[in-house]
């Protein structure tokens, strides 16, 4: 059960083949930052100059669901969010590999494009892909 987004942004810094699709952040006089990390829904990364490849967010705070049962109990279902931005400075495709890497590691995990047609516009980068991950997905050992 995953229960935090720091666990989720453990894991992932930890797979070299998602890690190989994620750009950076650069602050401008030299610092050059991995651009993964877990902000919650109005924050951003303060000072960023410039960003190169593939941005990685994970959300702060689940989606969750409950559902009623018979005896009064309830289910709750939590569905965790990485947020993929493409920008220029690497392959095209390299949202979509990240995304299929997320997959992999987490059986259940889902993704879709966000922003098409008149709302293309509208987004930061080139393209911007949502992967869910349920609360319940376990981490597959792929190593």
């Amino acid at each position: 059960m995953i229960e935090s987004a720091n666990e989720i942004l453990l894991k992932l810094q930890a797979d070299a083949d998602f890690m190989a699709n994620v750009g950076h952040y650069d602050f401008g006089s030299g610092i050059i930052e991995t651009a993964l990390t877990v902000l919650a829904s109005n924050q951003h990364v303060p000072n960023i100059k410039q960003v190169v490849g593939v941005e990685a967010i994970i959300g702060r705070v689940p989606d969750m669901t409950s559902r009623a049962m018979v005896a009064g109990c309830s289910i709750r279902e939590k569905m965790w969010r990485v947020y993929l931005v493409q920008y220029a400075g690497s392959d095209l495709d390299a949202a979509m590999l990240a995304a299929d890497r997320i997959v992999d590691l987490c059986p259940g995990a889902s993704y879709s494009s966000v922003g098409t047609g008149d709302t293309q516009s509208e987004i930061a980068g080139i393209e911007q892909i949502v992967v869910k991950i349920p609360a319940h997905a376990p981490w597959a050992d792929l190593n």
